[in-house]
């Protein structure tokens, strides 16, 4: 009796324990729950962390919740009475009492049973309100690996769904405590019109295939009605796959005159919301517990839209099946009724890369002309969407000089241009991989609601072929305005002919880079077509180089160049002789420059320091320019000297040698008069710094310094222009050279 004693003792401290862990759990639950209620209030939207209380609420599955012993048996206690058969010779010790209390009581998850360990189903009569709310909780961040295929007419209730979300309860259904704005994922099983069908929510899937095999298991104790009764509830065989599920009659219908016997009755399937007229005979009693289950789907319309026409038309029908077959989408609740939610379907959050679903189904519908929004309701129920810049890479600075191609002309205050090279060569590719792509995918990527700055694949007019573009206007009829981003031409097209744009597509900026010719307005109060035909004729098939001369936010001031055998020809300067506009600078100053010959410049002869020679990086000589006025033309000699049979004498003309020629539009000059003090000053700093030892100091922007050139291998005053650059480098100048040295080698 002792070890009974003891045995009971144990168990009932055992179950004590897990009574308490029980009791603290659903506290929690009920703590979580509250605070999900709360959080479903637009008002405390902001005060709230929904990720926190949603990662919560995923972890409340994962509590334990099954009984078990810890020796995988069931939960009584073994208790064993052993008779001793010799009890009539030892008749003190003829028996005894074994106890087995090696068990213990704990609660385990799921994952964790023993694999022969047998669930018992719960009643659904026994579930609370409370599993009915964390159902209705949880489902909005519950996810579906695949949705189902709904036929436009009529939704059939066979469908093949198969849903790796195991969160729904047994009685799921929808929260009975909707409010506006608040929402839920779903999929759309039936149509009848956008302002007449029916969703099902992706947490209910596993319960409405579990519902439909308990039907069929059931089916053979079944037997017809004996009377049939408007809005009861029955099970019905349906015909294209032979499966039972649960129906509710709308009407009875009178018998025809052939067949008095026989009625027939218009019934509606209360799971996938679509509707069949039946003769009553099909009809089977359904057991209480299927009855009493909740409908799993929802009778919705869309919010504050009416058909333009008075009447959805077959087309507006079939584009809103479209939109919405076989894809998960977020239905907001607008406004709602015992019958009805006025709702909005939208697009999965984070997903707008890869789901046809437009943003808003009714954004859609009225920019697609089939519908338009009643006075007075609000227009917007969208996503948030990224705010991301598109194609963008400011990657020119002053002084840049590119080779490049026209690809689009305005006038010469507004063009567009394509650097060649690697840009040129990889944007080749980008286009061939996209027509490739666009041109086998027919309507898929389709965009419902475009909107002003999205990127986007455009199928060009002229040839057919698509293209890069961005959204820049919508004109309604259909119709969007792009703007080609790699070309910089632009156009309006129906809004069939744009595609969404893949991400591997956006890789690359935007190819055509927006400029303004500098130093040059027009001659007339505005630029002129002419203008813009001249322009595109001297720049057609030509390769020109550009030199920024300022960068501007959304656009680059530049001149351009023609290389030709012996001369540059500025484009700037020819738009002005040809009357076009007017100079206002030296970038449209001279059309020809020059080229430069390559033989080195001699110091002046009367020079006395000799050593160590001020080399040249670029040797120039022969340097001749034509001015557009009536100036008068100057040839340097190799010397450096002015040959003063061409050039008579004028105070304002002087001997200068030429250092360096980054542009011709911009040129570094010595005086040669100062050309004795330079060699000098030269030789000093190279006695100086060959002794000196290295110094270092916080160097800074435009900070004065003395550097060594690796390339010509002698010390030189400098300018610093940039620093942060690679490999502790930093960029200077001496007025004649620009280049880029470790930050080592500055004193």
């Amino acid at each position: 009796m002792e070890k009974l004693r003891c045995a009971k003792t144990e168990n009932k401290h055992n179950l004590d324990l897990v009574v308490n862990e029980l009791d603290s759990n659903t506290k929690y639950v009920r703590q979580l729950l509250q605070e999900a209620v709360s959080a479903k209030d637009p008002a405390n939207i902001s005060k709230v962390d929904l990720s926190s209380i949603t990662d919560k609420l995923r972890a409340v599955e994962h509590l334990p919740i099954h009984l078990l012993t810890s020796d995988g048996n069931n939960a009584d206690t073994l208790i064993r009475f052993v008779v001793d058969e010799s009890f009539l010779t030892q008749i003190n010790n003829h028996c005894q009492l074994d106890i087995h209390s090696a068990s213990s009581y704990s609660l385990v998850k799921t994952e964790d049973l023993p694999p022969d360990y047998v669930i018992e189903l719960i009643d659904e009569d026994t579930e609370s309100d409370t599993l009915m709310l964390m159902s209705s909780l949880t489902s909005s961040m519950s996810s579906i690996s695949e949705t189902t295929s709904q036929d436009v007419e009529q939704a059939d209730p066979h469908r093949n769904d198969r849903s790796t979300n195991s969160t729904s309860s047994k009685n799921a259904k929808f929260s009975t405590n909707a409010v506006k704005g608040s929402s839920d994922i779903v999929t759309v099983c039936h149509i009848c019109d956008p302002s007449n069908f029916y969703v099902q929510r992706v947490a209910d899937r596993l319960t409405v295939e579990s519902l439909c095999l308990q039907l069929s298991k059931h089916v053979h104790a079944s037997k017809p009605p004996q009377s049939v009764l408007k809005d009861g509830i029955y099970m019905v065989q349906y015909e294209k796959d032979r499966k039972w599920y649960r129906t509710r009659v709308r009407s009875i219908l009178p018998s025809s005159s052939e067949n008095t016997e026989e009625t027939s009755v218009d019934i509606l399937y209360i799971d996938y919301g679509n509707t069949e007229i039946i003769p009553s005979t099909r009809l089977r009693c359904i057991p209480p517990a299927y009855a009493h289950t909740p409908a799993m789907t929802r009778h919705c319309s869309l919010f504050g839209l009416v058909p333009c026409n008075g009447k959805w038309s077959q087309e507006a029908v079939v584009m809103f099946a479209t939109m919405v077959n076989e894809h998960r989408v977020r239905m907001v609740i607008m406004e709602h009724s015992a019958d009805t939610y006025q709702v909005d379907l939208c697009q999965l959050p984070g997903n707008a890369e890869n789901s046809d679903v437009p943003v808003s189904v009714r954004d859609a519908l009225v920019f697609l002309e089939f519908a338009c929004f009643v006075a007075q309701t609000e227009r917007k129920v969208t996503l948030p969407q990224r705010t991301v810049k598109y194609f963008e890479e400011k990657d020119f600075k002053k002084g840049d000089a590119v080779d490049v191609v026209m690809s689009h002309v305005v006038s010469p205050h507004s063009f567009y241009v394509q650097r060649l090279g690697e840009h040129a060569r990889y944007l080749t590719s980008v286009m061939k991989d996209m027509n490739t792509e666009y041109t086998k995918s027919a309507n898929i990527g389709l965009i419902y609601t475009p909107q002003v700055g999205m990127p986007c694949a455009a199928q060009y007019t002229v040839d057919k072929k698509w293209y890069r573009a961005k959204i820049i206007a919508l004109p309604g009829k259909r119709m969007v305005e792009v703007f080609y981003v790699d070309y910089g031409n632009q156009e309006l097209v129906a809004w069939n002919q744009i595609r969404r744009l893949q991400p591997r597509f956006l890789r690359i900026p935007a190819q055509a880079v927006h400029c303004s010719m500098s130093d040059i307005i027009p001659s007339e109060q505005h630029w002129t077509p002419a203008v813009k035909e001249y322009l595109m004729k001297v720049t057609a098939k030509k390769i020109l180089c550009l030199y920024v001369d300022v960068v501007q936010k959304h656009q680059l001031k530049v001149t351009l160049y023609e290389s030709q055998a012996n001369v540059d020809v500025c484009i700037n300067a020819l738009v002005v002789r040809e009357g076009y506009g007017t100079s206002v600078g030296v970038s449209s100053s001279f059309v020809e420059y020059h080229k430069l010959d390559g033989v080195p410049l001699q110091p002046p002869s009367d020079a006395k320091h000799t050593k160590p020679r001020f080399t040249r990086r670029k040797p120039v000589a022969n340097v001749r320019t034509q001015c557009l006025s009536n100036a008068r033309d100057v040839t340097v000699s190799k010397q450096g000297k002015v040959d003063k049979h061409k050039a008579p004498e004028d105070p304002l003309l002087l001997e200068v040698k030429i250092r360096n020629c980054l542009s011709p539009s911009c040129v570094y000059v010595s005086l040669l008069a100062r050309e004795e003090k330079m060699n000098n000053l030269m030789h000093q700093l190279q006695e100086y710094y060959a002794t000196a030892s290295s110094y270092t100091d916080n160097w800074e922007v435009n900070s004065k310094c003395c550097v060594f050139s690796v390339e010509y291998k002698q010390w030189y005053r400098a300018i610093i222009l940039e620093l942060n650059l690679p490999n502790q480098q930093a960029r200077v100048s001496d007025f004649h050279i620009s280049s880029s040295d470790p930050i080592e080698n500055h004193s």
